[in-house]
């Protein structure tokens, strides 16, 4: 028989429908040989891409590609069930000139996995008695279920007959296939000594099974790319079809930037970073002239704000790169506002890190990041085929196309990355294509900046995804201006498991600043670093528990020509201090900034403000304004004031927001110089009056709002009082005061050392730590269980991407507001992309909207139906200008009726009738 000829040409596996209701299709046999040649491309021009695999390369003389390229081959085997066949009778009908079935509702990743599970895990062995061991067939199954769950998540079998999806013409066909395949590739595989090795490494295969799982997805996609991969209907041999995909996937995988890029070789820091290598910081100086070992490592890197912590992490990534410790890096932050920041900042460096005739690209990823100009500027779009009716036959082709143009998944894969740290937290998730995420963090060295920032709960994701990087070979940086040794501890110890190490307790060194450098248990490196001469100082705290005294201050030093900020902890007492001032100030010279505009309406603001108050600002722009703001402006704003008031918070937040006071050198007048003539930098802090004996209501009578956004009360009493006890300073590394320093602050509000708690505040400390314990176990139950394998024993349940819990807390709701124009709803913003332009974030309970009114509630059930960019849980606000207000009233759960009001300078408030 010719192998043309032979009854597996008769079966489709991709398909398009045409206007005039006619189909196109590619066979079967052909898609699994056009994602096999992708593989084999990828695997021949970056063996790195599964570099854990190399183990097996490197012993006992198996051939683990030719494994992985059968396992390609066989991805899609259950679409040769008669069940999925029938989807498109037409096609069906006319390659097999008859119907053999009625479409069922099984889908064909769990057909496949069924195929191998109840009929064909004792055909592929040869002999097939290797499979008496228990052992034997957990490790096939590893491999069949990274396989077969090639859409995202493992497949879960089902209490089927597996005879009433197949029959004897498609087992036929199969078998017929599998033979060709076998000597397509001259393959003699799954014998005795192949499962043998491979049974002795399970766990090591399980482990791998993840990056397998999400190597094999990229495949398809690529592989489904019809753009490359054009539907063919007409038999060729399979030797000479194999021969044209592989040229085919050369082509898509160089035209795609998958394999264009190579990292450099040789590092010199005049090379790298020509603007720091005469005058580098202490910490870089350091980073750049340390013992580097030759092996995966972890550091953790503590340092005041202004000690280039980001570049120290980019010369050591460097490093790391010329050692042969990686092939590109990824950069992860705690919010859009800091990504974009980060993006902006390292998008003329990053190219340094690769040879100069590649081409790496930088990718930006997180929610919004298709609103970042500078981004959009870089973003090269891909021309893909779609087709709108695409349903289970083309789903590969529909993610396909969607993932060129999604960052977040792609990010991980590209050469460097920067994103919200969701975007590798979600790898360790229960969530749909978290193994494509992993994938592509594998060999990258991962910089994990303000560490400090992230809850209980998003730590111990941080920390299993430390054990897995480690346990894949991966190396880490982790930066922070300051953590508690507990935390630091904890970070280290998940990155020891991943090698194989469970040593507690392993540091000791409490200095600070503080880098901390872990290759293996006996070869911990705690080394202490000097600070930047310009950054020693020491910061007077004044307190103040008069709210007209705070008010008196900053109208009569912005009267002298000062810049004044008052970071407040909540949105209501921002809006209620901004209008006090504008009654008592020119108005036109005091800003407002919190989270509750619109995308478009705040980033005009954060542009406003880095003009009046970032580096390139001198006194015309600076010369008596105010700001009043919530906590957003210490996140991502490069911003300087001369003066600055904070309600009293958490002391890591307090000496975090002492970063945005004297943070760029200047004269009297607020002109930038070369040296600081300001003065002595000074902050007040604006809080209950300070005692000995707090009241159980010490804290929430004078802030009720921001009780229940720091809920620990007693770490707030504890802050006031070691600031005090520390003679009312806060001294940065280098000062001669060291009981001012912000390690012992910091011991003494957290650490071993804490301050005893008074017994009235007992119960909101106890209610806290109650939180925190149940954040953590949480993060342990929300996160896979990764030694299972990429297997349904992983995890209960598994999440949407858009749904999966990369954070937790009081849930926030995306709120899209509208123009209520005739009957119609028209987007508030206008733009490339107006209705991601007119979302604003708020807290859930605040929009949880029973109605707006029959007429309203019908206008946006319609607009979400018709508009398919709308999740079902989206809220849309439609919004009547009437005097110039914006707004509309609604019934609100918990709260009746209210008035949501927008305007471009308070943003958006829920106000009760």
């Amino acid at each position: 028989m010719k192998n043309f000829e032979k009854s597996y040409y008769k079966y489709w596996g991709k398909a398009k429908r045409n206007d005039n209701g006619t189909y196109e299709y590619h066979l079967l046999v052909y898609h699994c040989l056009d994602v096999a040649a992708v593989g084999k491309v990828l695997l021949d021009s970056k063996p790195e891409l599964l570099k854990g695999f190399s183990f097996f390369k490197n012993s006992d003389n198996i051939n683990i590609n030719t494994i992985i390229l059968l396992l390609l081959c066989i991805h899609d085997f259950g679409k040769f069930s008669k069940i999925f066949q029938a989807k498109i009778p037409e096609i069906q009908s006319e390659l097999q000139q008859c119907n053999r079935g009625k479409p069922g509702p099984v889908r064909h990743d769990i057909l496949g996995l069924l195929l191998w599970d109840r009929k064909y895990l004792d055909f592929v062995c040869n002999p097939a008695d290797i499979l008496a061991s228990g052992k034997t067939i957990d490790t096939l199954q590893i491999l069949i279920h990274t396989t077969a769950g090639h859409h995202g998540k493992p497949a879960s079998p089902e209490n089927i007959n597996i005879n009433d999806y197949f029959d004897e013409i498609d087992f036929k066909s199969l078998e017929q296939f599998w033979d060709d395949l076998l000597k397509l590739h001259n393959a003699d595989i799954f014998n005795n000594h192949v499962i043998e090795i491979l049974c002795k490494n399970l766990e090591l295969l399980k482990v791998l099974s993840w990056e397998l799982a999400g190597f094999i997805t990229l495949c398809d996609w690529i592989g489904s790319n019809q753009g490359y991969f054009g539907l063919k209907q007409e038999p060729v041999a399979i030797e000479k079809y194999w021969y044209q995909a592989l040229n085919t996937a050369k082509k898509a995988v160089t035209e795609l930037g998958f394999c264009n890029a190579s990292v450099i070789n040789k590092y010199s820091l005049q090379e790298f970073l020509p603007s720091i290598s005469n005058s580098p910081t202490p910490l870089q100086n350091y980073c750049d002239t340390c013992s580097i070992p030759d092996e995966p490592q972890l550091w953790i890197v503590e340092d005041v704000t202004g000690a280039g912590k980001i570049e120290a992490a980019l010369i050591l990534a460097a490093r790391l790169l010329t050692s042969g410790l990686g092939n590109g890096i990824f950069i992860a932050l705690p919010t859009m506002a800091t990504s974009d920041a980060m993006y902006k900042r390292i998008s003329l460096q990053y190219s340094k890190l690769f040879t100069g005739n590649t081409k790496p690209s930088l990718v930006l990823a997180h929610g919004a990041r298709h609103l970042s100009k500078e981004f959009q500027e870089s973003f090269l779009a891909l021309v893909v085929d779609d087709d709108e009716h695409a349903n289970e036959r083309y789903a590969s082709a529909a993610l396909c196309n969607r993932w060129f143009a999604d960052s977040n998944k792609k990010a991980l894969l590209a050469d460097a990355g920067v994103g919200t740290i969701d975007q590798v937290l979600t790898g360790v998730l229960p969530a749909r294509h978290q193994a494509l995420r992993l994938f592509g963090l594998q060999g990258k060295v991962l910089i994990v900046d303000e560490v400090h920032a992230y809850d209980n709960y998003q730590h111990r994701l941080l920390c299993g995804l430390l054990e897995h990087h480690s346990r894949n070979g991966g190396s880490a940086i982790l930066l922070s201006a300051t953590l508690p040794k507990n935390v630091r501890q904890s970070l280290a110890s998940a990155y020891l498991k991943g090698k194989g190490v469970r040593i507690p307790g392993i540091l000791k060194n409490d200095n600070y600043p503080l880098t901390t450098h872990i290759s293996n248990n006996d070869n911990v490196i705690e080394q202490e670093q000097d600070t930047r001469i310009d950054l020693k100082r020491t910061v007077t705290i004044e307190f103040e528990s008069e709210y007209s005294n705070v008010i008196e201050k900053l109208v009569s030093e912005a009267k002298k020509g000062k810049c004044c900020c008052w970071i407040r902890n909540t949105v209501s007492d921002v809006i209620t201090t901004y209008e006090e001032l504008k009654s008592l100030y020119n108005s036109e010279l005091v800003t407002l900034l919190h989270s509750r505009y619109t995308y478009a309406d705040r980033m005009q603001k954060e542009r406003e403000l880095l003009k009046s108050f970032g580096p390139d600002s001198g006194a015309e722009q600076r010369s008596g304004r105010i700001v009043i703001a919530t906590q957003i402006i210490e996140q991502s704003l490069d911003v300087d004031f001369d003066v600055l008031i904070s309600d009293l918070s958490p002391i890591d937040y307090i000496i975090q927001r002492l970063g945005r006071l004297f943070r760029h050198k200047r004269d009297s007048q607020g002109n930038r110089c070369a040296q600081e003539k300001r003065g002595t930098p000074a902050m007040v802090i604006y809080g209950p009056e300070p005692t000995e004996n707090p009241s159980k209501t010490w804290y929430s009578e004078k802030f009720p709002g921001a009780a229940f956004v720091y809920r620990d009360h007693a770490v707030l009493w504890k802050t006031q009082k070691v600031i005090i006890d520390a003679g009312c300073k806060i001294a940065t590394p280098g000062a001669t005061d060291t009981a001012s320093g912000i390690r012992n602050l910091l011991n003494k509000v957290y650490g071993a050392e804490a301050l005893e708690t008074p017994t009235v505040l007992q119960e909101t400390e106890n209610d806290a730590i109650g939180i925190a314990g149940a954040a953590d176990n949480m993060g342990r139950f929300n996160m896979l269980n990764l030694s299972e394998g990429y297997s349904p024993q992983s995890s209960g349940r598994w999440y949407e991407e858009v749904h999966a819990p990369t954070r937790i807390g009081e849930a926030q709701a995306t709120v899209y507001l509208a123009k209520i124009e005739g009957s119609f709803l028209q987007p508030f913003e206008s733009g490339e992309y107006p209705w991601d332009l007119s979302a604003v974030k708020i807290r859930a309970s605040l929009v949880k909207i029973k109605s707006f009114g029959d007429e309203l509630d019908k206008m946006t059930s319609t607009l979400k139906s018709e508009n398919k960019r709308f999740y079902e849980g989206d809220c849309i606000v439609p919004l009547k200008c009437d005097d110039g207000v914006w707004s509309v009233c609604a019934e609100i759960e918990r709260k009746g009726p209210c008035r949501l009001v927008y305007s471009k300078e308070r943003g958006l408030e829920v106000v009760r009738c």
